[in-house]
């Protein structure tokens, strides 16, 4: 019976039924109840192509144009029991509902599994989801299982084929079942940024055809399949951002067509796989923020075709391999946060394409040498960061060659020696700290940092006669003098018009250990934070200080600095911290501090005199911050009445609130191309708000600060990894 059955069935094709069928539905329960749709025409391949990059990867990749025929759910139905008789037929031969293999069948069985297959196996892996986003599934219904190529974030080919199901940013939960598999002819599974909570089952191993599978930023757990090893036409492994365990399958040597491998941000152990060497295709390794352990393999000089090799936050050993000079194509080399020694290798010279070295954290030795940075690099080069290793010797000349270098760390080393000119560079920030190196001189220089050195003397008279330095760092040194009066040689750049977004940004400006008697003048109103504290600065504290409307932390504690506490300080509505302690800062407390919203203050340890203001309860909510010291203070607050003479201040020393400050700041508000400058501080020119935008990123130390990536997709582009953008 099933036999005559059958041939019914293919009798409908021979009479020119090539319209789609559909059998009704006897019940939810029943596995084989679904609709079917016919065709008579085998599945053609279609054209791979890679949705937008993941991560803020910025590599040209050439996309191609993809056939993706969207069907129509209508079609023709078999009706009563006929429809019965065609099921019972061929099930009797065929127990479909847990097999994956796609082999064995007649022609006729597989057209019915079309189906049978996509749709129940679209419904079975629904029913391990716990929730999603309003209304993200609630068209994936047994109802509407003749439509499943209409269901949301499902895409069919031409021949009803699943080929693609991107559920990505639904905030599902659950887990992932190994109901997936029955879609034999899916390209493509994007599951990222969601909640599932499993392992991965290791039938997904079975999807032949899967060039995509991205299922990073979930609560994934387990060690990762070797099955996946299986996936020979993969070209995205993107697994990142879970909670993966154990090593790196062996397994994953075999996917020849593998052009990314993104497994960062995991807990895997274990030592890096030489036979990862064998990827030809490989583009993007990224095996960050794990617990990998080992040498970086040396079989990694095969990876000709790499661009980006991330290493990050492991435990790494040993030396960086010199063979990785053979990577021609190689554009960024990120291995921070490691215990790698050994010196940087020379042969890096050679990579024509590297735009972007990160070496931070290690324990790196030697020198820098003249043939580390002669070579194609110079051509290429723009980020150098080697903060907190252990190299030592003078900066070498031959960096100058870098013309395109506009990020250049070279923090906390045992540099010595003179810096050379900088007159090469055209948008340089260089942070120099912790070293021993002399200054030279630096025309083009933007930003300046030389903090934590064993800087003495006078500061050099070269450094004010910089034309566009925007930030001045000379923090934590033995400078002794006095600073020059008059800075508005580090203003006579003129900035253009900046977005309202890029000007939002920290900056903190440390003058310590030298003096702090200057007259500030043009820098954005959005200047958030100084520190000068800890030092042994003189003279007043600058009234000009009120103008920076955006400031919300000021620290200056521990100097010598006298006289009143200006009234203007009590006129920046955005400031949250104050510390004014260990001074020799005499009269009353202003009362327009009292009209702050303060978080913290600290004016101990000063000669301030007179009562403490009582607005707002000015006097109760700080009254930790008054003492020790301050003997001539008064106030219920630290139980010392205000009626004796001894707390006097000998006359009014406030400093009138209609100051000089209103007409100084009137007179230097400019406006450049529509940006209000408030005339404040030490210099801004072109460039300015990027330039502070990525020195916002300097304390965070996960190494992704530097990483070019784009791992969202375009709906959710926002950056991960700050203003670092490719460079054009």
């Amino acid at each position: 019976m099933a036999a005559g059955h059958l041939i019914v069935l293919l009798a409908f094709f021979l009479v020119g039924f090539s319209a789609t069928v559909s059998i009704e539905e006897n019940g939810p329960s029943e596995a084989s109840s679904s609709r079917s749709y016919l065709s008579t025409s085998a599945e053609s391949e279609t054209d791979f192509i890679p949705f937008s990059r993941k991560g803020q990867r910025l590599r040209a990749a050439e996309l191609k144009e993809r056939d993706q025929d969207h069907v129509d759910n209508r079609g023709l139905h078999l009706h009563g029991s006929k429809t019965q008789h065609i099921r019972e037929g061929l099930f009797r031969h065929h127990d479909y509902e847990t097999d994956c293999r796609s082999h064995g069948f007649s022609h006729a069985v597989s057209l019915l599994e079309v189906t049978f297959g996509e749709a129940d196996a679209l419904l079975a892996f629904k029913d391990g989801i716990g929730s999603y986003s309003e209304g993200a599934l609630d068209d994936w219904t047994p109802g509407k299982r003749s439509g499943y190529c209409s269901w949301t974030r499902v895409t069919c080919n031409r021949h009803l084929r699943v080929t693609a199901l991107d559920l990505s940013h639904l905030n599902l939960t659950g887990s992932l079942g190994p109901s997936l598999c029955n879609l034999s002819y899916l390209e493509e599974l994007r599951l990222n940024q969601n909640f599932l909570q499993s392992e991965i089952p290791p039938e997904l191993g079975r999807l032949s055809r899967l060039r995509i599978l991205d299922l990073e930023e979930n609560w994934l757990h387990g060690k990762i399949p070797r099955a996946l090893g299986n996936l020979t036409q993969l070209r995205h492994l993107v697994l990142g951002r879970n909670k993966f365990d154990g090593g790196i399958p062996e397994e994953f040597a075999d996917l020849q067509k593998l052009e990314w491998l993104l497994l960062s941000d995991n807990e895997l152990t274990g030592e890096i796989p030489a036979s990862l060497g064998n990827l030809q295709n490989i583009v993007d390794i990224d095996l960050g923020s794990n617990n990998l352990t080992g040498s970086i393999p040396r079989q990694f000089s095969n990876l000709t075709n790499i661009h980006y090799l991330v290493l990050t936050m492991n435990h790494l050993t040993g030396e960086i391999p010199p063979e990785l000079g053979k990577l021609r194509m190689l554009e960024g080399l990120y291995v921070d946060n490691n215990n790698l020694t050994g010196n940087l290798p020379v042969t890096l010279s050679n990579c024509s394409r590297l735009w972007a070295i990160s070496l931070r954290y290690n324990s790196l030795t030697g020198q820098l040498t003249p043939i580390n940075f002669g070579g194609n690099i110079k051509r290429s080069l723009r980020i150098l960061s080697l903060h907190r290793n252990k190299f030592s010797g003078h900066f070498p000349d031959t960096l100058l060659n870098c013309s395109k270098l506009f990020w250049l760390d070279l923090s906390e080393n045992q540099f010595s020696g003179e810096l050379p000119k900088f007159d090469v560079f055209g948008g340089l920030f260089l942070p120099l700290t912790c070293n021993g190196m002399k200054h030279g001189n630096f025309y083009v220089l933007q930003v300046l940092s030389i903090a934590s050195n064993y800087f003495g003397g006078s500061i050099p008279s070269s450094i004010w006669k910089l034309p566009i330095l925007q930030v001045l760092d000379l923090s934590f040194n033995l400078f002794t003098g006095v600073l020059p009066q008059d800075l508005s040689r580090l203003s006579t750049y003129k900035l253009p018009m900046i977005p309202d977004t890029m000007i939002r940004f920290h900056l903190t400006i440390s003058l310590r250990k030298g003096e702090f008697t200057v007259k500030y003048e043009y820098v954005l109103n959005a200047l958030m934070s100084i520190d000068v504290s800890g030092n042994q600065l003189t003279g007043k504290i600058p009234a000009e200080l009120g103008t920076l409307l955006g400031i919300r932390f000021l620290f200056m504690g521990d100097n010598n600095f006298e006289g009143s506490i200006p009234f203007e300080l009590g006129e920046l509505p955005k400031l949250s911290d104050l510390d004014l302690s260990r001074n020799q800062l005499s009269g009353p407390i202003p009362v327009s501090l009292s009209r702050l919203r303060l978080s913290y203050l600290n004016l101990s340890l000063n000669r301030l005199c007179g009562p403490i203001p009582v607005v707002d309860s000015f006097d109760t909510r700080f009254f930790q911050s008054f003492l020790p010291g301050n003997p001539k203070l008064c106030g219920d607050s630290i139980n010392k009445t205000c009626e004796s003479s001894n707390f006097s201040c000998g006359g009014d020393l406030h400093p009138d609130p209609v100051s000089t400050v209103s007409e100084w700041a009137d007179s230097w508000n400019l406006y450049f191309h529509g940006v209000s400058m408030t005339a404040f501080a030490i210099g801004a020119s072109v460039g300015f708000a990027t330039v502070i935008g990525l020195i916002t990123m300097v304390p965070t130390l996960r190494s992704r600060f530097l990483f070019p990536r784009e791992r969202r997709t375009m709906d959710h582009a926002e950056s991960d990894y700050g203003l670092f953008r490719r460079p054009s």
